[in-house]
């Protein structure tokens, strides 16, 4: 393909000339165009694989950073869970026994009494612990 092909503004005229030479000339054998076809196909293949590892260690990073950051928020606060006295576990019990619902009523019982003395505290909520940095 000559540079007209390409262009529409024509080449300078020694330019021209020097592309007909080039173009005159003897052109490279089919072993060398398939040598170079196959290392640009490797070349392309190296790159695809370094882009995907570039990817997986960007998602390590993170993921290892969310870790971090939950066990560092773990190990600074501590849980409130609601308690109950045995006389209002066994009423608990009871109630739920009588509703003969498909679910084993142990499950029941222990979220029962979870969820039924948290009364207004129903949302978990960390509180921080006094430690590292803190006053």
């Amino acid at each position: 393909m000559s540079h007209d092909e390409f262009f529409e503004e024509p080449l300078p005229p020694e330019l021209a000339a020097m592309e007909r030479a080039l173009r005159s000339g003897p052109s490279p054998a089919d072993a060398l165009r398939d040598r170079i076809l196959a290392g640009v196909g490797r070349e392309l293949a190296a790159a695809k694989r370094r882009q995907f590892w570039r990817y997986v260690a960007g998602v390590a990073a993170v993921m290892l950073f969310a870790i971090n950051l939950s066990v560092s928020a773990a190990s600074t606060t501590t849980s409130r869970r609601p308690g109950m006295d045995s006389v209002r576990q066994a009423v608990l019990r009871e109630e739920i026994e009588r509703l003969q619902l498909d679910i084993p009523t142990d499950d029941l019982v222990r979220h029962g009494v979870l969820l039924l003395a948290a009364g207004d505290e129903l949302i978990p909520m960390g509180v921080p612990r006094r430690g590292v940095g803190m006053p």
